[in-house]
């Protein structure tokens, strides 16, 4: 029986794995754009210390928090803010109350057919609001030489290599 309940359950917990995925990269992406953008002004180039500063710095800031330090130097228009604004909402939603509110649908094929939906849903939403950060930490990384897929790498070479200590190309 257990192992039924299981199988049954992780497509859904598969889901909420891949919303909160996308959830963290919301929050990430806004504390990246603090970082290129404090890299475009200091006139220094994106680097490992630039990036450890900049956590150190908002690591216990809420995301309204970040979010508020992002508008406060970057510009964005009013229907990327409210997207934006409205992911916010929704990363909360599913990091605080989804579960109090949807945990019966569990019990029921239909349920966990309707709980994948809905975060399926939550994950796109997410993701297009990271899309809007995304472009906008692109344009600085271009100034560098850099683009997102370049920093992807080397957080993958990194952490492969199990050291946050590689230098930045285009640094």
């Amino acid at each position: 029986m257990a192992a039924d309940f299981t199988t049954d359950t992780d497509p859904v917990l598969l889901a909420y794995g891949q919303a909160c995925f996308a959830a963290q990269a919301l929050e990430s992406s806004i504390r990246l754009l603090l970082v290129v953008n404090s890299s475009a002004k200091t006139k220094l180039a994106v680097s490992p210390t630039v990036l450890s500063e900049i956590e150190a710095e908002t690591m216990r800031d809420a995301i309204y928090t970040l979010f508020s330090r992002a508008l406060a130097v970057e510009y964005f228009t009013a229907a990327e803010e409210k997207q934006i604004k409205a992911a916010m909402r929704t990363r909360n939603y599913l990091i605080h109350e989804f579960w109090a509110r949807h945990v019966a649908r569990m019990a029921t094929p239909d349920g966990r057919r309707f709980l994948i939906g809905k975060l399926h849903e939550i994950q796109l939403e997410l993701v297009a609001a990271e899309r809007i950060l995304a472009s906008l930490i692109d344009r600085y990384l271009g100034e560098h030489g850099l683009d997102l897929q370049q920093l992807q790498e080397l957080a993958l070479s990194q952490y492969q290599a199990g050291s946050g200590d590689a230098g930045v190309p285009g640094g």
